[in-house]
């Protein structure tokens, strides 16, 4: 447990330094004023909504996928997946609705009175290859591919935006469910985008960090599973 504990708190310090390293190199950068101005929207390449389909296999709801829901978001960016559940969908929404490598899950409803949508699960090719299975994300969600040369820079502001409480702003609810308004939001925030060279450097920093963050993530969750297997066998012992 103690190891588990140290684990963790190491992954908050390598996320807290990502953030500073963005707000470093964006936010308090001396030549920001300079910059050009743009909008989230002009850095994706596709937008696609989820799927929820059905919990066993009916008819041709056949195709067996990894379902991400909001509440996965947190574990997702430590590379842990283990609590979303196995639904059935239709195939022919699943060419369309897949999640690929560096795509982006963003929750779309859900929140909470001190918590807003618009949270982010990045799904690194890292993450996506040991996870090891064909993903969407739910109707509550969206996925998202962002232009390469961009993705950490989107991913970076995204998540900084969200810290400082923006997306409370581009929130409504109906029946008591609270909805991001995803069109609004990266439509017209407007955001300062710096020279691509200065965002190359700021990416191979940031995916760096964020590599090492899953990794970690990789490693609790290998002890976690070796724990399950042993403290059994060793009640048993007893």
């Amino acid at each position: 447990m103690i190891f588990f504990h140290i684990i963790f708190l190491v992954n908050e310090n390598l996320a807290e330094t990502a953030h500073t390293v963005f707000v470093n190199t964006f936010i308090n950068n001396t030549d920001k004023a300079n910059w050009a101005k743009s909008c989230f929207s002009e850095y994706i390449k596709f937008s696609t909504g989820g799927d929820w389909g059905k919990e066993y296999k009916t008819g041709n709801y056949d195709k067996e996928v990894l379902c991400i829901r909001g509440t996965d978001i947190p574990n997702l960016n430590i590379g842990q997946i283990e609590a979303a559940p196995i639904r059935y969908i239709l195939n022919k929404n699943y060419e369309v609705k897949k999640v690929k490598p560096n795509d982006i899950i963003v929750e779309i409803s859900g929140g909470s009175p001190t918590q807003s949508t618009g949270r982010i699960a990045f799904v690194s090719d890292k993450v996506y290859q040991h996870i090891n299975s064909d993903i969407i994300c739910s109707n509550f969600c969206r996925t998202l591919t962002i232009k390469e040369d961009y993705l950490y820079f989107f991913i970076s502001y995204w998540n900084y935006l969200y810290r400082n409480g923006r997306m409370f702003d581009y929130e409504n609810s109906s029946t008591g469910l609270k909805n991001f308004n995803f069109s609004s939001f990266v439509t017209e925030e407007e955001i300062s985008v710096p020279p691509i060279s200065t965002i190359n450097c700021f990416s191979a920093i940031y995916k760096s960090l964020l590599d090492k963050i899953v990794e970690n993530g990789f490693e609790i969750e290998a002890l976690i599973n070796t724990q399950k297997h042993i403290l059994p066998r060793l009640m048993l012992n007893n």
